[in-house]
């Protein structure tokens, strides 16, 4: 974990809105690398020591994504999370006070998960609206309508438009938000349609926790991602992807080896 992320975790413990959290994380990071660890099955393939080890450089600013935490644990500057495919009871038990923990409330059932959130209680530093139904349905989100300007919304609105993908509703939106140009991604394997429900995401060092998958979304999210790097091409965005499975667009460079980073 970066030392900066120490000293803006201690500001926003003493702050009350999330505005105020925004604009004190608005383009701190713009001088790093960002590691999204999205909790895919090829998160399993890295030894765990080799990968902290590549990712505790000074250069790198770690966003993990929901149970990639267990992978990064001390070395997660930010942990993204939600309260789906979420044990409540559970939770995560964070090895120190420093990871900064942001979640995504689905917007019309922001009290409901507020209260699973509390049943631990679970860390939040912060949070935001996930635009949803009756606002936005299916057809509307990020991934459906490939509108990635849709990413700038979280510096602007404070909530998000539905992405159908965490990537799309509050990884990649933080990073830019914090100034972000150079980005890569590690366990972010979208899936293969051809496999259905028999999908599965990373859940602990050791096990798999499968869940299910809609073959037509994991084909949209697959088409989406031409659109997605014409969209980083335009705006001068180094995106690159860590994954011996991921289908994404051709385009992409594909990083071979954690040393690669």
């Amino acid at each position: 974990m970066l030392n900066r992320t120490r000293i803006l975790k201690d500001k926003i413990k003493n702050m009350e809105y999330v505005e105020d959290m925004m604009s004190l994380l608005k383009d701190k990071y713009s001088d790093k690398k960002v590691c999204i660890l999205a909790p895919g099955p090829s998160l399993r393939s890295h030894d765990i020591d080799k990968l902290n080890s590549v990712l505790s450089r000074d250069d790198i600013v770690v966003l993990s994504i929901k149970q990639a935490y267990d992978w990064t644990k001390e070395n997660t500057d930010f942990h993204i999370m939600n309260t789906w495919n979420f044990k409540k009871e559970v939770g995560y038990d964070y090895v120190d006070d420093d990871t900064i923990v942001f979640f995504g409330l689905t917007k019309a059932y922001i009290q409901a998960q507020m209260e699973k959130i509390a049943v631990k209680p679970s860390v939040c530093d912060f949070w935001i609206p996930i635009s949803t139904y009756p606002w936005h349905i299916e057809s509307d989100s990020i991934q459906a309508t490939r509108n990635y300007d849709l990413f700038f919304q979280l510096g602007t609105d404070l909530e998000m438009r539905w992405g159908k993908s965490i990537i799309y509703e509050q990884a990649i939106p933080l990073a830019l938000h914090m100034g972000c140009k150079d980005i890569f991604t590690i366990g972010w394997d979208i899936g293969n349609p051809k496999l259905g429900a028999n999908q599965g995401h990373a859940y602990s060092y050791e096990t798999l926790k499968p869940i299910e998958s809609d073959s037509d979304d994991i084909q949209e999210a697959i088409d989406s991602t031409k659109e997605l790097y014409d969209w980083f091409t335009k705006h001068n965005i180094n995106f690159r992807i860590l994954s011996d499975t991921n289908p994404a667009d051709d385009r992409f460079e594909r990083i071979k080896m954690l040393e690669d980073i």
